[in-house]
């Protein structure tokens, strides 16, 4: 294991004027800003931000309408909307001029926010800019990022999947003749963590697209102020825009590297050759702590947590259902919160808490340190479905000194499990996912979308008879599927793996 292997990185969120922010941080020292490119979040910046963290103090956050980040209010935001928006996060995390890096349309967000603040920004890497006339532009607005509404049918996730596949074959991706012909290397894991950002992103994917490419980004880049480096990789489809670029300013210098492993090293050795060495005020993350929605370490695992309700209350934990997540006990948590002090967790490789899946024994055990950060002398615990499996387990572990009350709440199915083993293997294929492996067709989105809609019709499941058409409530809203389907890509490892061991 190396030194950027062991960097922890946390999360957490902060309120800028009206909007979350979520972001990534890791590492001391001098502060260094990513920003991500459209529409992905700031996960994909966790390798980069590992090797980067050893020397400086790296903010990642999710920039509006992307990852976990609230929206901008108006869906068709410009570049400088993003930018202020940026400024604001800044203001709010005391960072005065931190150094900028910024991938692909997060580096023209970045070479817009050096060229209208420069004294914001202490340096600026933008790794992938492109240079269009305004007639390009205008096609590309028009044709790069169509709307992809849920659909019942499911067919919005075969487009997502195509746009996905196609952007890895062609530039622009639309354009799918011999002579736009690219080779941009992505696993079916990569391109699986695409669609799941589009499908994130929902109606908001399209904002930070159209805010950068209906930018004209050459006259900033000439008068660019602040110390620069213009970085590309060979293999990057923008590398093919470098000979467009205007005329730059001597501070501003241009790196094509041979591949993308390059380009961490290179950003940390032109921050510390050409980059003023900023201070950091004392400890910007730990002043920030959010009222309903926090990452609280447990162990290896940084649990995702709401909080709802009077603090002075009694509390209650609510344990989401297996390959679901907070959001889908929101009605539950809100009937609750009436009386009560609720924390809601997403489970370790469930909804947004990131990680390998857990053992039971593993995950009831997050739970506990979860409850012994509260530091309360009683708890309630409600367990919503074939969550109610790890009830057995906490009691084995539950934490000394607290009284725990414990609730098992039915699914949609009317399934409430508060024991430890099943009757039989159609007990365990009721309750268990499909395997939904990415597969370079894109079936597996299909294989999950309809299990969610038989799972509401059918019960088990998988048996589409008369006799078993279920009892439980009506199918799910498109929206609601939705939800359930991003869940649902979260959680079945994790949920698959609890439900192993009853087997």
């Amino acid at each position: 294991m190396t030194v950027a292997d062991r960097e922890v990185i946390s999360r957490h969120f902060v309120q800028v004027a009206d909007r979350t922010v979520h972001y990534r941080h890791a590492g001391k020292g001098q502060p260094v800003v990513l920003i991500h490119q459209s529409p992905k979040s700031s996960a994909e910046l966790e390798p980069f931000m590992r090797q980067l963290a050893p020397h400086f103090s790296v903010f990642a956050p999710d920039t509006p309408g992307y990852g976990l980040s609230a929206p901008l209010a108006d869906t068709k935001a410009t570049i400088d909307d993003f930018v202020d928006a940026l400024i604001a996060l800044l203001d709010a995390l005391s960072l005065d001029a931190p150094v900028v890096f910024g991938s692909h349309s997060g580096a023209i967000f970045g070479v817009r926010l050096a060229a209208r603040y420069p004294e914001r920004v202490s340096g600026l890497v933008a790794n992938g800019i492109l240079i269009n006339d305004q007639a390009t532009r205008d096609e590309l607005v028009a044709h790069y990022f169509p709307q992809f509404p849920p659909s019942r049918t499911g067919e919005h996730l075969a487009g997502v999947w195509s746009r996905i596949r196609d952007q890895h074959c062609y530039y622009p991706w639309y354009k799918q003749s011999p002579e736009y012909r690219i080779h941009w290397p992505a696993s079916v894991e990569e391109m699986h963590e695409s669609a799941l950002e589009i499908l994130m992103a929902g109606e908001h994917y399209q904002t930070g697209y159209r805010a950068v490419l209906d930018y004209d980004i050459s006259p900033d880049a000439s008068a660019l102020s602040v110390p620069a480096m213009l970085i590309v990789a060979k293999p990057d489809a923008l590398v093919h825009y470098v000979p467009h670029y205007p005329p730059l300013p001597a501070n501003v210098s241009v790196t094509i590297t041979e591949d993308y492993a390059e380009i961490p090293q290179k950003t940390i050795a032109f921050i510390y050759e050409r980059c003023e060495n900023v201070s950091l005020p004392a400890d910007p993350v730990a002043k920030h702590s959010h009222p309903e929605r926090q990452f609280i370490r447990t162990g290896k695992t940084g649990l995702y947590c709401e909080f709802s309700g009077d603090p002075q209350a009694t509390p209650v934990l609510v344990v989401h259902d297996l390959f679901q997540s907070v959001r889908q006990c929101r009605e539950l948590i809100s009937d609750l919160s009436e009386n009560h002090f609720v924390i809601a967790p997403d489970l370790p490789g469930h909804g947004y808490t990131a990680g390998e899946p857990l053992s039971a024994a593993e995950t009831a055990k997050t739970l506990v340190t979860l409850i012994e950060t509260l530091k309360t002398p009683r708890i309630e615990l409600v367990f919503v479905g074939r969550s109610g499996y790890l009830a057995g387990e906490f009691a084995r572990c539950k934490p000394q000194g607290v009284q725990t009350d414990v609730l098992f709440v039915p699914d949609h199915a009317g399934i409430a499990l508060g024991k430890l083993h099943f009757d039989d293997d159609t007990d365990v294929a009721l309750a268990k996912a499909p395997d939904l492996t990415p597969e370079s067709s894109g079936a597996h989105f299909q294989t999950a979308w309809y299990y969610l809609r038989d799972s509401y019709l059918f019960s088990p499941w998988y048996r589409r008879e008369e006799a078993c058409i279920s009892q439980g409530r009506g199918e799910l809203t498109v929206s609601e599927l939705q939800i359930a389907l991003l869940d649902l890509m979260a959680g079945w490892k994790s949920g698959n793996l609890l439900l192993d061991a009853v087997c």
